[in-house]
């Protein structure tokens, strides 16, 4: 099984040696980016010394789509968007994060996580679907029609549903 990190594991100062138990571990272009000064940076260079692999993912086509189905896609950065590509790609990979949307994209994919450190052990439950809805009439739309309801005018508003 492979290791993908997150930068939280970095910006949490508790990662300060290599993994063991994972064929190989890995961080893509975009985390190696974030963590750029300071103390992160300093552990990143040393494990990058260690045998931390960089890897650029491809397929970020489908990474976007399973964002976009759990309507996570408008609040996950690049980076998080390229996590999430390159677990895909790997196959049998564990990814370490925080970022409650990156777990909850790849719980619908079905790809192990487990918390970086930052926020203790915590991880989602349960998976959300995410819908808009107008404020006024109270209809759902599966996409923002735009800031304005098309039928009332009043505000349309992000909101969560159940989906397991």
């Amino acid at each position: 099984m492979d290791l993908v990190l997150d930068s939280a594991v970095f910006l949490s100062g508790r990662m300060t040696s290599m993994p063991s138990g994972f064929d190989s571990v890995y961080i893509t272009e975009l985390v190696r980016n974030e963590i750029s000064r300071g103390r992160p940076n300093m552990v990143l260079q040393n494990l990058l010394e260690l045998g931390l692999k960089v890897r650029g993912p491809s397929g970020i086509e489908g990474a976007v789509e399973a964002a976009r189905s759990t309507g996570d896609l408008d609040l996950l950065s690049e980076t998080d968007i390229s996590i999430i590509a390159l677990a895909m790609q790997l196959g049998n990979v564990k990814v370490l994060t925080d970022d409650f949307r990156i777990q909850n994209v790849l719980k619908s994919l079905n790809i192990d996580f487990e918390p970086a450190g930052e926020i203790g052990n915590r991880t989602i439950q349960e998976t959300w679907e995410w819908t808009f809805r107008c404020k006024g009439c109270g209809r759902y739309f599966d996409e923002r029609p735009g800031q304005d309801c098309p039928v009332c005018g009043s505000d349309i508003k992000k909101t969560r549903k159940r989906s397991m």
